[in-house]
């Protein structure tokens, strides 16, 4: 056939209902209702007519109209390059590839359109492939690039769908003539045009018939190419030496040539082309042809040793694959009839036949079931089945191993080649070792078989250190850190493959079981990473493997040790595709046998999505699971074992909060077991194991007393509070000053916390059994160790130690005085920047008790600590953020008390409210960027939480109350709410989001606050509007309408000219767009108004002033310009600009701003502006502005810069050219020929002043 064939078109034209009659005789049903069966019938001739009627591909007719577009391009271009010439056409062509490949999980849903879908294309590829020899060099070359895009196509619907498609000769005419080193990229054309010739091999008739007699090596030429024509070469290949007219002559000189080939070359892409082919030839050929040919597996195991292959993986995996292949010719096609047999599976018979079961065994909960037939997981038990190996013993098995075909001597050698497979440091070749050691042991007799499962699991022995102390468990407590993860991956992936196929009998489960639990937590520390995913990956797969293979009653014994195994690899592990493959395997178990306890609730828990996210998993899932009792202990056994001394960081500290959880759930346990351990590991030199054994222990003990209250007893005093305080004796100071002391210093932070906080320091002083001077001395070393801690570089060390110390000041005499002060000194702007950050942040976290005696100089040093110094020396952004995050904290800590002056004096709300507003217009920056944004995000929180207060202590004042008469004035509450205004329209993104979140807070959740045009503003910003703050296209539109308040126009007017002025082509755009187009909306004048309250008129006396507040302020004055050049230039002010005062006044501003100014960009804008203010004609005083903005553009043309020459002369002929000067004919041809012929950049400033001068006279005659 011509074309690639739709499967149901080929039935519909092939298959004939007259034909199909006798064998299918009138059933009973269709007997009885004949219309159901002529409406079926009806229903499917009309799929089969019209394929289209009903479709999943819903870009079908997008498809076909590309195509013809496509070709309707080659042919007008000719011998131009469609695809290239025009850009628009090659991004069509990628975004219609990428059409057919979102179909590759599911491609049948292609299969009604493929023949419609392949004819535009394959007819016209097909003649042009038989006219390509007779084309000259050129037209071939022409015709290769021009339909290389077609074949791409092609190759596309190849590769989602696979290749099914007479003429063979023409194919082969086309790759020889397009077999060039020159079109290498066009490897697409060569690799369909060679699946074409593989599937126009198929023909049912002798190849001799259409053979013209020309030499034909074609296949051969491709076998050696580095891309992926080899594979098309491969399989061309073997169709022609599998067919019957070729096989008997051609097929096995064709193995010995190639098989002698492997030591005549070097060249590994021939090597890789010869093994692809030999792989195919002795899967698909004659096994009786190729039986004599099997000695050549002895060149596999040469090759396998070859320096060339050993090097390449791909080669390696090719040769394992060959060996695989070279055996399963050499063995009868068969299925062991010695293989584990599960017997019926069908649930109905279950339903009806098998009576309930539950477990004997101590970790099983028995329910009663609901009707027979129902064990205790909810679901059917399977029955026990007469050919399992419990009816077939051992015994029986030996009479199996008499097999009527000898086995080949050559199979040790193939054997030994895979079992090496299983060894490899690659994936790709274990994996095809493993599925090649299952299918060969398929077709094996019961003791060779066997022997080689036996092999199989001593790889998983090797350089295992078992544990002999008394109660070791074998291999579930050996040590593996000398084994190697790739031998474990392979074997486990062989006992897979082995299970799947039911050649792992039950007696060998108990010699396996053990090393496969081990698997699920293989982990080896490999400097700062592990490995052993990939092997607890295979472990999971032989547990599921395990519940589609064997029946319940041989599985019995195992399920306690394998559900929760599995249980807790679903709900600990790092790795997310590992959890998800734990729960697969345990729902495989439970869905198969329902012999695992609490298996149905369990799944619901624990699904696919739910373990998606190990933060969740941890803190929900794992503590949700361990509520049952069979799987309470080993999840918190593992947990503590090994995830608290995990390499990664994270793990530990999720481990540990877990824990923390867990404590809650099961006091008893963690209390007398876990965290006696935990303690004495704080102990250890291992960095991994103290960090996490001291965040555990912090976190149990918080959980224990949320549990059971600050309350310690007598033995926890002995056991837990003294070990755990005396611990710092331990690491302090000795691995508190080493390589990774941050660790530890972090989480001795927690633990100080954690004790303070929960009474154990109280009651480790007060207890009786503690000497005051040893008491005293480990609670300086505590103190000691924060507050050094605070001095610290790392961010989340401070952190924790802050929170430290607040909890601290609690313990026995608090906070000392001469501590606070020593704190207050630490804030001097000439004190250590790291110092000022750390005790910033203990101030902030301090309690109101603490802070009470010297609320005063603490907010006095905080503010200090917030201020931009004139000498660089000493600014420290994060200093000063942390200072007004501080400031803010203790704000919502005293809450509606900050407004008592019996608490906090006033003047100390004053600093505070001038900090935060001069922390809104911090805009510092260094080599990291806006630093400054930092400042301004913690000065929106501290607004928001005055504000609160405010609102808190308002509430009992009466409506009539005068903001005049307030504490807070209602003019330093509009300055605060005006500030937020402006940073909602911030070009940062995430300034943005915070301060639009918190004026719609502000705007509707506190309903007693009051401030200026609170009324108007919850009209502009609706409650139910949510606004996405992150969107810059729906931000400044919505933002834009805050124009029309006087109080806050000034402010969202100064936020959006920086926005103009932005970095990022997407957020000036939709500023700008927003603000003109809301403009465009406005009158002119007041004249014009007709009710409107807002004029342009009135926005350019803001414009104005912001040019006043600014002045020579490069942060606001350049995007100020260039918001001045968009007005301008869009028309939306012109009207109102010639018609009022602000002409000449903005003309003023922007001269003045760019007098003597050197800023290259500042002077490219101001041209812009004075190009605009240039082109404005009609009244008298745009006459004037317009001469003063031509001399001010002339002035430029002798400019020091010659970027600055360049752009002024071409802004100046883009006004002659537009007509805006109303030159006489001879002046602007002189001007205009002055401006283009004159070299700006190199012609000397000298000779420029009187071209300048020129032009100056020519551009004023008028």
């Amino acid at each position: 056939m011509d074309a690639i064939a739709s499967p149901l078109s080929t039935l519909a034209s092939t298959v004939q209902p007259d034909l199909l009659a006798p064998l299918c005789p009138p059933s009973p049903i269709a007997t009885m209702n004949d219309e159901i069966e002529a409406a079926l019938d009806a229903a499917m001739a009309s799929v089969l007519k019209e394929p289209h009627s009903q479709t999943y591909f819903e870009e079908f007719e997008h498809f076909q109209a590309e195509v013809q577009q496509f070709w309707a391009a080659a042919d007008d271009l000719g011998d131009r390059l469609w695809w290239t010439d025009k850009p628009s056409y090659g991004m069509r062509l990628e975004r219609l590839l990428q059409t057919v490949d979102k179909y590759q999980e599911q491609p049948q849903l292609l299969d009604p359109h493929l023949e419609a879908m392949t004819a535009p294309i394959v007819p016209r590829l097909l003649a042009g492939i038989k006219a390509f020899p007779s084309m000259s060099e050129q037209e071939q070359r022409a015709h290769l690039e021009q339909t290389s895009p077609f074949y791409a196509i092609l190759y596309r619907l190849c590769k989602t769908r696979g290749y099914k498609v007479a003429d063979l000769e023409p194919c082969l005419d086309f790759l020889v003539a397009s077999n060039d080193a020159s079109t290498a990229r066009h490897w697409q054309t060569r690799y369909v045009t060679l699946l074409w010739a593989s599937l126009v091999s198929m023909v049912p008739f002798d190849l001799a018939r259409v053979d013209s007699g020309r030499p034909g090596d074609e296949p051969l030429m491709f076998l050696s190419s580095a891309g992926k024509e080899y594979e098309g070469s491969a399989v061309l290949l073997m169709r022609l030496l599998t067919r019957k007219d070729t096989a008997q002559t051609h097929l096995i000189p064709f193995i010995n040539w190639a098989f002698s080939n492997f030591d005549q070359t070097d060249d590994i892409f021939k090597i890789r082309g010869l093994l692809a082919v030999l792989c195919a030839l002795y899967k698909y050929g004659p096994r009786g042809l190729l039986l004599p040919t099997v000695h050549h597996v002895r060149t596999c195991c040469t090759l396998i040793a070859d320096p060339k292959i050993n090097k390449n993986a791909l080669l390696r995996k090719q040769v394992v694959k060959l060996a695989q292949r070279i055996a399963l010719c050499s063995l009868k096609p068969r299925v062991a009839v010695w293989r584990y047999q599960r017997g019926s599976r069908s649930l109905a018979e279950n339903l009806g036949s098998v009576p309930s079961r539950t477990l004997a065994t101590s970790s099983t909960v028995s329910a009663p079931a609901p009707f027979a037939g129902v064990g205790a997981g909810g679901l059917v038990a399977a029955a026990p089945d007469a050919k399992s190996s419990g009816g077939t013993g051992i015994a029986d098995l030996q009479t199996l191993n008499d097999d009527e075909d000898d086995v080949p001597e050559e199979m040790e050698d193939i054997i030994g080649i895979l079992l090496e497979g299983l060894r490899d440091t690659d994936t790709i070749v274990r994996w095809t070792s493993a599925k090649g050691v299952g299918r060969i042991a398929n077709r094996l007799n019961y003791e060779l078989a066997d022997e080689i499962v036996g092999s199989v699991i001593d790889m998983l022995a090797e350089d295992v250190v078992l544990d002999e102390t008394a109660g070791a468990s074998g291999p579930l407590s050996a040590s593996i850190a000398g084994t190697s993860d790739a031998t474990w991956h392979g074997a486990l992936l062989a006992l897979a493959e082995l299970t799947r196929r039911g050649l792992l009998l039950a007696p060998r489960l108990a010699q396996c079981m053990p090393w496969v639990l081990r698997g699920l937590s293989f982990d080896q520390r490999k400097g700062s990473h592990s490995i052993g995913a990939p092997v607890r990956d295979a472990a999971c797969y032989v547990c599921w493997s395990f519940a589609r293979a064997y029946s319940a009653q041989d599985l019995m014994p195992y399920i306690a040790d394998l559900s929760s195994r599995l249980v807790v690899s679903s709900v600990t592990d790092r790795e997310v595709n590992i959890r998800r493959a734990s729960a697969a395997a345990f729902q495989e178990n439970v869905g198969r046998h329902g012999l695992f306890p609490h298996g149905i609730p369990i799944i619901g828990i624990a699904d696919y999505f739910t373990i998606g996210n190990r933060n969740n998993t941890f803190m929900e899932i794992a503590p949700a699971v361990a509520k049952f009792p069979e799987y309470a202990r080993p999840i918190m056994d593992h947990i503590a074992t090994f995830c608290l001394p995990h390499w990664d960081k994270n793990m530990r500290a999720l481990a540990a909060k877990s824990l923390g959880v867990l404590a809650t759930i099961h006091p008893a346990y963690i209390r007398s077991t876990v965290l006696p351990k935990t303690v004495a590991w704080i102990k250890s030199d291992e960095l991994e194991i103290r960090h996490g054994s001291l965040m555990a222990t912090a976190e149990i003990i918080r959980g224990l007393a949320e549990s059971s209250g600050s309350t310690w007893g007598d033995k926890d005093l002995a056991n837990i509070v003294v070990p755990a305080v005396m611990s710092i004796a331990s690491f302090f100071p000795t691995h508190t000053e080493t390589f990774g002391s941050d660790l530890t210093r972090a989480g001795a932070s927690l633990l100080a916390g954690a004790l303070a906080e929960s009474g154990a320091f109280g009651a480790f002083l007060a207890s009786p059994a503690t000497a005051a001077s040893v008491s005293s001395q480990l609670l300086n070393d505590w103190w000691r160790l924060l507050d050094t801690s605070l001095e610290r570089s790392e961010e989340h060390v401070q952190l924790e130690s802050a929170l430290a110390v607040s909890r601290m000041c609690s313990v026995g005499t608090g906070l000392s005085p001469e501590r606070l002060q020593s704190y207050l000194a630490g804030l001097v702007h000439t004190a250590d920047k790291h110092r000022r950050r750390g005790v910033a942040l203990a101030l902030g976290y301090m309690q109101l008790s603490t802070l009470a005696p010297s609320i005063e100089p603490a907010i006095s040093a905080l503010c200090l600590a917030s201020r931009v110094h004139k000498d660089a020396v000493y600014n420290d952004a994060e200093s000063r953020r942390n200072a007004v995050q501080a400031l803010t904290r203790i704000v919502q800590t005293l809450g509606d008390a900050l407004l008592d002056a019996d608490v906090v004096p006033p003047e100390c709300v004053a600093r505070i409210i001038a900090t935060l507003l001069v922390g809104m217009e911090d805009y510092s920056t260094d080599s990291r960027g806006d630093v400054g944004s930092w400042v301004r995000d913690a000065s929106i929180h501290g607004i928001e939480a005055l504000l609160n207060a405010v609102s808190a202590l308002e509430q009992h004042l009466p409506p009539s109350a005068d903001l005049a008469s307030s504490a807070i004035t209602g003019e330093t509450r509009r300055a605060m709410i005006g500030a937020i205004c402006m940073q909602s329209v911030e070009k940062i993104d995430r300034i943005r989001e915070t301060a639009g979140t918190a004026l719609a807070r502000l705007v509707w959740s506190p309903d007693h606050l009051q401030f200026p045009s609170k009324t108007e503003l919850q009209t502009l910003i609706a409650r139910d509007h949510e606004v996405n703050w992150l969107n810059p296209r729906e931000v400044y539109p919505h933002m834009a309408r805050l124009l029309q308040l006087p109080a806050y126009r000034l402010e969202v007017l100064t936020g959006f000219v920086v926005s103009v002025g932005g970095l990022t082509e997407s957020l000036v755009r939709h500023s700008s767009a927003g603000l003109v187009d809301f403009l465009g909306t406005l009158p002119a004048t007041s004249d014009q108004s007709q009710g409107h309250a807002l004029t342009v008129s009135d926005v350019l006396d803001t414009v104005a002033e912001l040019f006043r507040l600014y002045q020579r302020d490069d942060r606001v004055s350049i995007p100020l310009l260039e918001l001045l050049d968009l007005l301008l230039s869009t028309g939306v002010v012109g009207p109102a600009v010639t018609a009022s005062r602000h002409l000449v006044a903005l003309f003023g501003f922007a001269k003045a701003e760019v007098l003597k100014s050197r800023h290259v960009k500042k002077l490219a804008v101001a041209i812009k502006v004075f190009t605009g203010f240039a082109g404005f004609v009609g009244h008298h005083e745009a006459a004037g502005v317009q001469r003063s903005a031509l001399k001010q553009l002339v002035l430029y043309l002798a400019h020091p810069y010659p970027t600055v020459r360049r752009s002024v002369s071409e802004s100046l002929y883009l006004l002659l050219t537009t007509a805006l000067l109303h030159l006489d004919g001879e002046t602007s041809a002189t001007v205009e020929d002055l401006l283009l012929t004159t070299d700006w950049d190199a012609t000397p400033v000298a000779e420029l002043k009187t071209i300048r001068a020129t032009i100056e006279a020519g551009l004023l005659s008028a």
